[in-house]
């Protein structure tokens, strides 16, 4: 009686089946690293349009005035307890100002006048970063990967002679134009960007690289969103007023 015997891989066949697996492996990574940043891309920007929401919702609720965006730490005009964007310095976890080199918490940002309208965490985060990677401790990208510009308050100025009212730098929404930017994703390699929750539009502290595309992601006034490329960003800060440097209190907006 005949046995039927199972033929095997012989050891070349089985050498050129893994061969065509690593091609094909090699071919499909890029695409599916590209698939990657594209769809992690597409939460960053839908985190914008919900920042920019929440302050457009804001705005709404208080006749107009942007919310104050934690300039230098403090508050506009010297009051203790002035709410910002990011937060709130009289209920922080470890307050003490933001250049006064108090530590930061992630949840820090639940203290912050735009959180009533967000009330998730994950909003403030741009998802190519995670924040067991911040480095400086006493940096408010703890909470955010994002900032406001400075712009929405006069990049901390002195204000002109004559009497004003309680935060007087504090803009109305209808100041600026409307593709004016209001927040970027800041440089994560300098520890001084990160002092408070709201920066000059400067190099040295700029739009992030971190999304690996020659560029990042901005959102603006209008409550629009966009990526743009490192290299109209650079553009745009040479441009005197203009989208980046947008203060409504000087003719030429820095």
């Amino acid at each position: 009686m005949k046995t039927s015997r199972r033929k095997a891989f012989t050891l070349v066949e089985l050498l050129v089946v893994i061969g065509i697996i690593a091609l094909l492996i090699s071919i499909l990574l890029p695409t599916l690293r590209r698939a990657k940043e594209s769809a992690l891309r597409a939460m960053c920007m839908s985190n914008h349009r919900q920042l920019m929401i929440a302050v457009i919702m804001y705005t709404s609720d208080w006749k107009g005035t942007l919310p104050f965006c934690n300039w230098g730490g403090g508050d506009p005009n010297g009051i203790p307890g002035w709410p910002g964007w990011l937060y709130w310095e009289k209920y922080r976890k470890t307050p003490g100002g933001g250049n006064a080199g108090a530590r930061y918490v992630e949840e820090d940002v639940e203290t912050g006048v735009l959180f009533k309208y967000l009330r998730n965490r994950k909003v403030y985060r741009c998802p190519f970063q995670n924040v067991e990677d911040v480095i400086h401790k006493t940096s408010s990208n703890i909470m955010t990967s994002y900032n406001m510009n400075g712009a929405t308050f006069g990049y901390g100025q002195a204000p002109p002679a004559g009497p004003r009212p309680p935060a007087w730098r504090v803009s109305k929404m209808t100041s600026f134009i409307r593709d004016g930017v209001c927040f970027w994703e800041t440089r994560e390699d300098i520890a001084f960007a990160w002092n408070d929750g709201s920066n000059y539009p400067m190099d040295s502290e700029g739009l992030s690289k971190r999304h690996g595309a020659g560029g990042s992601v901005i959102s603006c006034f209008d409550g629009h969103a966009e990526f743009i490329t490192l290299k109209e960003y650079n553009r745009l800060y040479n441009v005197l007023p203009g989208r980046l440097w947008c203060n409504p209190g000087k003719r030429t907006g820095d």
